[in-house]
């Protein structure tokens, strides 16, 4: 799922969630190392300094992400 120039970037996070969805090889990757599987992924290293993270709701935490 390398990611093409131009690609929208809420395209690639709705691919990336639905994958988390349906590979659970995929999301414990990404749980485990978030941003060397984003940059995997991405086909592309994300820029020094960015820190990306992995959360996972539970039946009693739900998280909320704001841009």
């Amino acid at each position: 799922m390398a990611d093409q120039g131009g690609t929208d970037p809420r395209e690639t996070h709705r691919k990336i969630i639905r994958r988390s969805m349906e590979d659970e090889f995929f999301r414990q990757e990404l749980l485990r190392n978030p941003k060397s599987t984003l940059e995997r992924e991405l086909g592309a290293p994300l820029p020094e300094g960015v820190d990306v993270r992995a959360l996972e709701d539970t039946a009693d935490t739900v998280h909320l992400v704001l841009p």
